[in-house]
């Protein structure tokens, strides 16, 4: 139950966080096309907002605005989570971690692999679950903003605490 209260965190902090950051000057469909596609996936309709993100992901690429494409799949990231198709969130989440990866993008970073991590704790996969947090504690720790590093690492330490409270007291108060 814990999983998902996180997972659902992830998914409408970042999908909120999505609109104010999309930017594709050469193509404004593509910004539409996010838009729209994070209203529909906003009320529900997160099946129908995919086909829209893929579309606006595939425009991007050809109009070589890589941060709408990086919005456009971790949208499609985010929708199939919140589907509860983990194993597919998981494949897409490779994309989105190769762009941001190109982009620096380390917020972004940080928190696809947090959503890996949840999706791993979901598909009781907990040994991979740990090293994705700590390679998201990697990331965050490069966020140049000092309140989204801090809330990046604070995000991580309190999913991480309950991984350790049985194994070792140290790290979970750490």
């Amino acid at each position: 139950m814990r999983s998902i209260f996180i997972l659902f965190f992830i998914l409408t902090a970042t999908l909120y966080s999505a609109q104010n950051t999309v930017t594709c000057p050469r193509n404004k469909k593509v910004d539409l096309l996010i838009d729209k596609a994070t209203a529909m996936d906003k009320k529900g309709e997160s099946q129908k907002s995919i086909q829209i993100f893929q579309n606006a992901a595939l425009l991007a690429k050809k109009s070589n605005c890589r941060e709408s494409e990086l919005m456009a799949q971790k949208g499609i990231m985010l929708c199939y989570a919140r589907l509860y198709q983990y194993k597919k969130a998981l494949a897409v989440s490779k994309t989105v971690e190769e762009i941001a990866l190109r982009l620096k993008d380390y917020k972004i970073l940080s928190s696809v692999f947090s959503t890996r991590a949840v999706l791993y704790t979901n598909l009781g996969l907990y040994k991979e679950s740990t090293a994705a947090y700590d390679k998201a504690l990697e990331y965050a720790k490069k966020i140049d903003n000092d309140d989204a590093r801090f809330f990046e690492m604070g995000f991580i330490y309190f999913n991480l605490a309950p991984y350790y409270q049985d194994t070792s007291l140290e790290k979970a108060v750490f």
